[in-house]
């Protein structure tokens, strides 16, 4: 495991990005990951549900690389400001027209896209944004998304958002 070391401008207190990204993330690692299973040499990132974008500014340490980070709150994107090669968007992911070569959506998604209908609309919308060529995944090719018979047909994009409830406010049954 690489040792951590201390910032170059020495200590600092860590807030709750830097916290969430301690505890729920391991940037060099996904983007090695990412790297490695994309099968060719990606340029550019899309990371969606950004959040504090900690896998853009790991992804455009490697040269020539570039990155969108894509959130509707502007407050955890401020923690991008003057990452070079990070564009910031501060939008709904499915307004969002930005295309990538890899675009990911990791751990906070999973509390936004609670309907099946919503995350196959996010999926194929996904795959459309895919850059497609040289440096396009093998995958982006994949054969189209199906909704399940009886499933509505009208695009839940098209629908306004409802407000997903926050992850763990679940009610559990009683013991």
């Amino acid at each position: 495991m690489a040792k951590r070391s201390e910032p170059v401008d020495g200590p600092r207190e860590l807030d709750k990005y830097d916290l969430y990204t301690l505890c729920a993330q391991a940037p060099a690692r996904q983007v090695a990951f990412l790297r490695a299973v994309h099968g060719r040499s990606p340029r550019v990132l899309r990371e969606d549900f950004a959040g504090p974008g900690a896998l853009c500014a790991e992804w455009v340490k490697a040269p020539g690389a570039g990155a969108v980070a894509i959130d509707r709150d502007p407050e955890p994107l401020a923690k991008l400001a003057g990452v070079t090669g990070v564009r910031c968007v501060t939008a709904d992911v499915f307004a969002a027209p930005d295309k990538a070569d890899l675009i990911v959506s990791t751990n906070y998604a999973v509390c936004e896209l609670h309907e099946r209908a919503r995350l196959l609309d996010y999926l194929r919308l996904t795959r459309d944004r895919l850059i497609r060529g040289a440096s396009s995944s093998p995958t982006s090719t994949a054969a189209p998304i199906r909704s399940r018979p009886g499933s509505s047909s009208t695009p839940s994009a098209a629908r306004p958002a409802r407000k997903s409830p926050t992850c763990g406010s679940r009610s559990r049954p009683a013991p």
